[in-house]
């Protein structure tokens, strides 16, 4: 069977520019004092560097070589673990290969976790993981506090093989119940005697309960566990648990405290041949966020200088300009050499390899707040790798970061040929149109709109950019016919879901105002309509939204009245025939601050023709004023006259008999 522990084959290619010094150079390694009293030799003991050559030798303080295991290769980064006495000393010298691998080599304490990728077969027994595991491809190696994991670290869950092998610390002799609770097959040996087995494909709920298990008879002291685990499935569960003798107790997890601890040992600065440091830096990925389902990630990188390493300048490899920042944000995974001008003109260089980061946990509160804006910073110094306005037009607005999402708009715009104009769509629509709409900046946003059509290309994105500019004509500027020509370019079956209601709504609105109310009754018994399917008691319901709607223009809580007047629409479509609806609709438009678009539901409800002369009355009373209001006298003369004509004994034709007489009077005066 091919064992976790084994040095992990790397490539060590390096770029061209790649500056490494003449003699290999090395590093001292410290390990920490335990402040407690020996329970046993050695430890197992992590450490980390950053070097670029394949090979590297450990040796103690008497020059006697140590066995080093590498676990991952990330680009320069290079994580290993070796077995050592707390306050040992060691040298690490890069560029040397080691004398003895010692491929039997086993960790002297804690958990190691071996992860492997393979093309997955069921597993019905214990030779058959082996002959699985000869196949696969290792993925790296991890060091885990305990057996009891419910994802795969270093990839995608399916198709992966999983080898831990720890030391566990008894304390108390006696016979010692062991289960497994995993998705599909799991083996659990202590001493390399197996204990429990629970082959083939299944889920993990039969081992949570305690039905795989097995019992052995185990003395005070150290036991090495192997748990193996072979997965198939998006989960990924690996849990290994106990009774203890005497215990009553249903089964539990093997907590941390069981498995003897490791150490992390302290790693010095790069030295060449005479003790003297050379310049040097080390990247680490600090945090990867992720949008849109996963599909887009930035990577957020930073460096660290060696103490007395002064950084001057920065070129991260990713096509992005120089710049004095020692943070990145990276939104494409893949290999990159990041090099470094220093204080005294050296270059140095490191490979940073970035890949998907499985199974980590979110960021804190406010972290990634504070990653977006530092990559806003980043375009703004040294521009934005390909991808990267993508992933902040989302994570922004999906971020809440109003301020900045309304600005980077601004940025997007001076970078047009930098952005994909479907993204730039999308932003504009959820940031700026709607601001737009409400300040009735029609004209601003028509011109817009026009310019995103003409590049857009991806029928989702065009189509939905035709309906909002028609639905701007329409309802913001009062232009039936041209909206028209617009909405008559708008194909209904590539708009998205969620804008369907909004095409079939102005298609019987336009059809009102052109053809009439006949014609839009026609278009509104097509639309799909919630209430239709209502009993009586919700149809009650309705009408008191209607209701709820007056009393919001009462009390001038116009924002509430409009958010019932929207969930009124998405009930019962018809409602928007209805022309004392479309007065109440108009007052809130005129509440909100809004007149133009009061007055063209006003219009819209006169084209109607309501059959109660009050009514129509009221509304050409209305209409009145808002053309007054725009200074458009003859029209708001004829709308005042049509008052007359309708309603000639009304409380709207006296007032409407005033206004004519004031605005006589002013023309006289003139």
């Amino acid at each position: 069977m091919k064992r976790g522990w084994r040095i992990w084959p790397c490539t060590a290619v390096l770029a061209a520019g790649l500056l490494l010094p003449a003699s290999a150079a090395e590093r001292r390694l410290s390990v920490p004092e335990t402040g407690r009293a020996q329970s046993h030799p050695q430890y197992l003991v992590e450490a980390e560097c950053h070097m670029e050559t394949p090979d590297f030798r450990l040796t103690d303080s008497l020059r006697t070589e140590r066995p080093a295991k590498v676990l991952l290769r990330r680009g320069s980064l290079v994580r290993f673990v070796f077995n050592a006495k707390p306050g040992e000393s060691f040298r690490l010298e890069e560029g040397k290969k080691p004398a003895d691998a010692a491929s039997d080599w086993l960790p002297a304490s804690g958990v190691i976790r071996s992860v492997y990728r393979v093309k997955y077969r069921q597993v019905p027994n214990r030779k058959a993981f082996e002959r699985l595991l000869d196949e696969a491809e290792p993925r790296g190696a991890v060091v885990e506090k305990r057996i009891y994991s419910g994802w795969n670290p270093l990839g995608p869950n399916p198709g992966s093989l999983h080898v831990f092998e720890g030391v566990l610390r008894i304390a108390r002799p006696g016979r010692y119940t062991f289960c497994t609770a995993s998705t599909d097959a799991s083996f659990l040996e202590i001493d390399g005697r197996p204990v429990v087995a629970w082959p083939g494909n299944h889920d993990v709920w039969g081992g949570l309960r305690g039905e795989r298990a097995g019992t052995v008879e185990l003395a005070a002291g150290e036991h090495r566990i192997t748990y193996l685990h072979a997965n198939s499935r998006w989960s990924c569960y690996s849990l290994a648990g106990w009774r203890t003798p005497g215990s009553e107790k249903k089964f539990s997890p093997i907590p941390e405290s069981a498995y003897t601890p490791t150490l992390r040992a302290k790693v010095g600065p790069r030295l060449d041949e005479y003790g003297r440091k050379i310049p040097d830096f080390g990247w680490q990925l600090e945090e990867m966020l992720t949008e849109e389902g996963q599909k887009l990630q930035l990577y957020f990188v930073s460096l660290s200088p060696q103490v007395g390493t002064e950084i001057r300048s920065v070129d991260w490899g990713d096509g992005t300009g120089e710049g004095k920042t020692l943070t990145h944000a990276y939104f494409k995974p893949g290999d990159y050499v990041v090099s470094v001008r220093t204080a005294d003109g050296k270059k140095i260089s490191h490979r940073v390899e970035l890949s998907y980061r499985y199974g980590q946990s979110l960021p804190k509160p406010g972290r990634e707040a504070e990653i977006l804006r530092t990559a806003l910073a980043q375009e703004a110094e040294t521009g934005l790798q390909e991808g990267g306005y993508r992933y902040l037009s989302e994570a922004l607005r999906r971020a809440k970061l109003a301020k900045e999402s309304r600005e980077f708009y601004e940025t997007m715009i001076r970078n047009q040929d930098k952005v994909e104009p479907e993204v730039l769509f999308r932003h504009y629509e959820a940031t700026r149109l709607d601001e737009q709409r409400r300040s009735e900046a029609f004209d601003t946003a028509a011109a817009e709109l026009r310019n995103l059509i003409a590049r857009l290309r991806a029928p989702s994105e065009l189509n939905t950019a035709r309906l909002a500019l028609a639905e701007l004509l329409f309802y913001g500027s009062g232009r039936t016919d041209a909206a028209a020509e617009v909405f008559a370019t708008v194909e209904r079956s590539a708009l998205p879901k969620a804008r369907v209601r909004s095409y079939e709504l102005l298609e019987v609105d336009l059809a009102a105002m052109r053809e009439g109310r006949a014609a839009a009754e026609a278009l509104a018994a097509k639309i799909a309509s919630p209430s239709d399917r209502y009993d009586r008691r919700q149809l009650l319901r309705l009408d008191g939204i209607k209701l709820a709607i007056r009393n919001a223009i009462v009390l001038g809580k116009f924002a509430d009245g409009m958010r019932y007047a929207e969930q009124l629409e998405e009930q019962r479509p018809a409602v928007r025939l209805a022309p004392d609806y479309l007065q109440l609709k108009s007052r809130l438009e005129a509440g909100l601050g809004r007149p133009r678009s009061a007055a063209r539901l006003l219009e819209l409800a006169r084209s109607l023709a309501p059959e109660d002369e009050e009514l129509r009355a009221e509304i050409a009373l209305e209409l009145g004023r808002f053309y007054a209001g725009r200074g458009e006298t003859a029209a708001a003369i004829a709308a005042w006259k049509e008052v007359l004509d309708a309603a000639p004994r009304s409380r709207s034709a006296v007032t409407a008999a005033r206004l004519l007489k004031e605005i006589r009077q002013k023309e006289v005066e003139r």
